[in-house]
């Protein structure tokens, strides 16, 4: 027996996503914000399992007994539903053929072609018509089949009829006599088809339409599989005709929906010349950030001029202007009737405004467009009268300044690497290493015109660190890597003479957009990102998009500016404490292209950009870690209890250097004791990444710390702020260890409907007399129940799950059948866990992980239009997981989005959020998720006999629903 079980076990708090997993949850959201789900009667029963066959479906899960702490695996009975047999078909248009010149014109002859396909479970033959139902614009011609596709692959098995000229007579005829040559006499197994072919001379004018109908069934999107219903004449409709019985692969009796019948149409034009429009927007960049993201308003009155582009450079030298536009209330503007080619379209600022970003990525006042089969739209300019913000505030001590050349740092042509002692009078040591991984550095000997260097006394003069180089190809970079020697906040960190335009005194840029200078930055905290603030210092001279710069400045701006001009500027700071830095300066992607730009073919400009003469920063302020460990009176494990602190408990503070949380690949810093109210503290601890570790005093063990993992660490990070309230939970209490949870799977629903093919009532509470599965019915057996005098836990039927503790009336608390007799491919089955927590003790950290059953896709929009929301989901995502829990109900999103139920869709397996998870239950770590899994984290779970009310405290459901295929 196939088993498609539920494992749980409890999340490691702290643990990272993955990259692939944190891309996967995103996509996975998406998917379940879009709602778009097939409808029944359009999906291919043909990929359905075959008749006969039975869907089973088990649910494990799991718990963690308090009392020592190990993970506790249960399983429920099996479900099952068996498939029967179904009769499908679908009529598809494949599109048209004009075998002159591939234009649809009057007179032509033109091939329409369906696709008619068994998406049933069985084989098929079809009934084909000898006309189409419906034609308009032309006349239709004998019908053909042109092709045979045993199994809907369309390669290997596929025969090219065409050259068999088996045409359709005028009343029609069954594929068994249309095909009787060919494999299986003409009966289409499942997934198979036959290409139909519809022969049509064109009578229509230009600019109308030629339309043809196979099939004579409702208009979308009712045309596809419906119920065949016999008309006066099936001449005109297309439908499944079942096999005889013993046919061979035929199931015997007929299909459990009749037979079925399709229909679709194409409509083609008759090719009229086309023409386009192109629009876009120039809006008022209020924040002056550059970003085309941002709900800015438009400008009015802007003129915008379109060009023709006819080599399609991008370029407007040599092109012809076309027309202008001037913007409207809104900022739009629109040029229409275009014919397909390449454009450019040009805007010229408002007065008192400067560029600062366009849609195409440069900010030059121009984009290029390539207008080819629709119409353009979003092509939009930012302007701006704002002036650059300045850099964010900053709490530190002193400033420093590290100098460049005489009497400060000292950067010699051939230097890779210098390290830099108490720079300013701080007591740090900054490290700057030299990276040139492209070979750009060539002529160390030479620093001369043309060649490349780094140094302190170079073109700029003593001061600058100068940063030059002359490339060859586009994207090669240099870098200038600088460590600190304690965590640093970069105070005011200036790039200047970063360029715009590739080469020299040109009324244009270079093809493609091309920039001289671009420079990237990055800044870590003991290997943590940390965002750095990057800012032009003077408004629209450059492309600042995230933290990378590029030089970039209207048309006619002189390529290289001099290097007290404000327009080449680039103000760096950072408002939380780093100590690793890099820079890295690169041509772009245009640059060095194998065009005569001054310098001969294929050799770029001479790059150079200079650090300036001072770089501020200021040493970070020392922080604060404290916490306290108390006494967890009941063992409960819950913070939020009033318990008094725990003195003489040793706490120490471990680096850690990789943030993983783990101390043992740190180094001790320090080791406190705690006071007499169990608290804690490390002060003047340097900026970074800890881990605090506490030791158990004797007698104790812990039940919980702040942050959610219990295993006596704490991982915390100081950048700005104290970290304070790290509490860690210790107890001496005994902690009750026979907690159990059960759980019962069942069948409650079939399309909705309580009834299923077999007569069972789905509404009320079916007893199976599930021998391997007996208690779910409150009924406890003489040797199982402690008070009998038959009891007897050595006896073999003795089971301790046995219990009376199901609240009732089962008919409402237990509701459905293990057996939901016959479906077919598309029927939607809701499948409900019950659980009940009846052991003496409560059960910790209940999860539920149901696969879903093979043979059935998950329904991420079971439960749409319900409510109430679970708390923490995405408010405007699909709902497709209900769960009972506290005596209510509530539907989640199944997107990992903060709600309590997650959907992994079909290979992404749930240990990657839940370590050590076993969903297939068989003991072996990893799960191969093969058609997707649920699962609900049900926290802590009150056990039965000491509820209050078990309805609301011990019991409760989840549900799901899944399609047949």
């Amino acid at each position: 027996m196939s088993k498609h079980r539920f494992v749980t076990q409890q999340p490691r708090a702290g643990r990272p996503r993955s990259p692939r997993r944190a891309l996967w949850h995103t996509l996975m959201a998406a998917a379940l914000l879009s709602g778009g789900v097939l409808t029944p009667g359009m999906m291919a029963w043909a990929n359905s399992p075959a008749p006969g066959t039975v869907i089973e479906n088990q649910a494990t899960g799991s718990f963690v007994d308090p009392g020592d702490n190990s993970t506790q695996l249960i399983e429920s009975n099996v479900v099952q539903v068996t498939v029967a047999e179904v009769a499908g078909i679908t009529v598809t248009n494949v599109g048209y053929t004009e075998p002159t010149d591939g234009t649809v014109n009057n007179g032509d002859t033109v091939y329409f072609d369906f696709v008619v396909t068994n998406v049933g479970n069985d084989p098929t033959q079809f009934f084909i018509p000898g006309a189409p139902s419906a034609i308009s614009g032309g006349t239709a011609g004998t019908l053909e089949i042109i092709a045979y596709d045993a199994d809907g692959t369309g390669a290997g098995t596929s025969v090219d009829l065409s050259g068999e000229n088996i045409t359709v007579p005028a009343p029609g005829e069954t594929t068994g006599n249309l095909l009787g040559a060919t494999a299986n006499n003409g009966s289409i197994p499942s997934g198979g088809s036959i290409t139909v072919r519809v022969p049509v001379t064109v009578t229509g004018a230009e600019g109308t339409d030629v339309s043809v109908t196979l099939g004579n069934t409702a208009a979308p999107p009712n045309n596809q599989n419906q119920p065949y219903t016999t008309p006066p004449s099936d001449t005109e409709n297309v439908y499944t005709v079942d096999n005889l019985d013993g046919t061979s692969g035929e199931t015997a009796d007929p299909p459990i929906n009749g037979e079925r019948e399709a229909s679709d149409s194409l409509t083609v034009a008759i090719t009229v010349p086309p023409e386009y429009n192109l629009s876009g927007q120039v809006r008022n960049d209020t924040d002056n950030d550059g970003d085309l993201n941002d709900t800015d308003s438009g400008i009015s009155g802007v003129i915008v001029t379109l060009y023709d582009d006819i080599d399609g450079d991008g370029d407007p030298t040599g092109s012809t202007q076309i027309t202008t536009d001037t913007t409207d209330g809104s900022g739009n503007y629109i040029f229409e009737n275009l014919a397909p080619g390449n454009y450019i379209i040009i805007e010229t600022d408002p007065g008192g405004f400067t560029s600062t970003n366009d849609s195409d990525g440069f900010n030059n006042n121009r984009i290029a467009i390539n207008l080819a089969s629709a119409d353009s739209a979003g092509n939009n300019f930012l302007d701006s009268n704002t002036p650059v913000p300045g850099p964010p505030s900053q709490i530190c001590n002193a400033t420093y300044g590290f100098t460049w050349g005489a009497g400060g740092a000292v950067w010699n042509i051939g230097d890779n690497s210098n390290a830099y002692a108490n720079v300013g009078g701080s007591g740090i040591t900054v490290t700057v290493d030299f990276l040139d991984p492209d070979n750009q550095n060539i002529d160390f000997g030479n620093p001369g015109t043309g060649s490349s260097y780094t140094r302190t006394d170079g073109a700029y003069g003593p001061g600058y660190l100068t940063w030059a180089m002359t490339s060859q190809n586009a994207n090669q970079t240099t870098s200038f890597v600088f460590r600190f020697s304690e965590p640093i906040l970069i105070d005011d960190l200036q790039v200047i003479d970063i360029d715009g335009v590739g080469y020299g005194f040109q009324p244009t840029a270079e093809p493609g957009d091309s920039f001289q200078d671009e420079l990237s930055v990055t800044a870590e905290l003991d290997g943590i990102n940390i965002p750095v603030s990057v800012i032009p210092e003077a408004v629209g001279t450059m492309t600042v998009v995230g933290q990378t710069a590029r030089g970039n400045y209207p048309l006619g701006t002189t390529g290289n500016l001099s290097h007290t001009d404000p327009r080449g500027h680039m103000l760096m700071s950072t408002t939380v404490p780093v100590n690793y830095l890099r820079l890295d300066y690169s041509n772009g992607p245009a640059d060095a292209r194998s065009i005569p730009n001054g310098d001969g073919v294929g050799i770029s400009d001479d790059h150079a950009i200079a650090i300036d003469k001072v770089f501020s920063f200021c040493e970070a302020l020392p922080r604060n870690i404290s916490g306290q460990v108390r006494e967890d009176i009941d063992g409960d494990g819950d913070l939020d209890d009033i318990d008094s602190g725990l003195d003489n408990v040793t706490i120490q503070l471990f680096s850690d250097p990789n943030g993983d949380g783990n101390s043992s690949d740190g180094t001790l810093i320090d080791s406190k004791i705690t006071d007499v109210n169990g608290n804690f503290s490390f002060i003047n601890v340097d900026a970074g990444n800890y881990v605090i570790v506490e030791n158990n005093s004797v007698g104790f063990s812990s039940t919980a710390d702040s942050a959610g993992s219990n295993d006596d660490r704490i991982s915390v990070s100081v950048s700005t702020t104290d970290s304070t309230n790290n509490i860690f939970l210790d107890t001496t209490t005994p902690i009750a260890s026979d907690p159990n949870i059960l759980l019962v799977k069942r069948i409650t629903a079939l399309n909705d409907d309580t009834n299923t093919s077999n007569g069972d009532n789905l509404s009320a509470y079916i007893d199976q007399e599930d021998i391997v599965y007996p208690y779910d019915d409150n009924t406890i057996a003489p040797v199982s129940d402690p008070n009998d005098a038959a009891y007897d836990p050595n006896d073999a039927a003795f089971d301790p799950r046995e219990t009376d503790q199901w609240p009732t009336p089962l008919s409402t608390n237990l509701r459905g059948g293990i057996d939901g007799g016959d479906v077919m491919p598309n029927d939607e089955i809701e499948y409900t866990i019950y659980y009940l927590s009846s052991g003496d003790a409560d059960a910790k950290d209940v999860l539920i992980c149901d696969y879903v059953p093979e043979f059935t896709s998950f329904i991420p929009s079971a439960f749409n239009g319900l409510t109430p929301q679970a708390p923490g989901g995405i408010t405007s995502a699909n709902l497709s997981i209900e769960v009972l829990r506290n005596g209510a109900s509530a539907y989640y999103t199944g997107a990992d989005d903060g709600d309590s139920a997650i959907y992994y869709g079909p290979g992404d397996d749930p240990a990657g959020d839940f370590p050590g998870i076993d969903c297939e239950g068989d003991g072996i770590a990893g799960n191969a998720n093969p058609n997707g899994a649920i699962v609900v984290n049900l926290g802590d779970i009150t056990n039965a006999s000491a509820a209050t009310s078990v309805e609301t405290e011990s019991y409760g459901y989840v549900r799901f629903r899944a399609r047949v295929k």
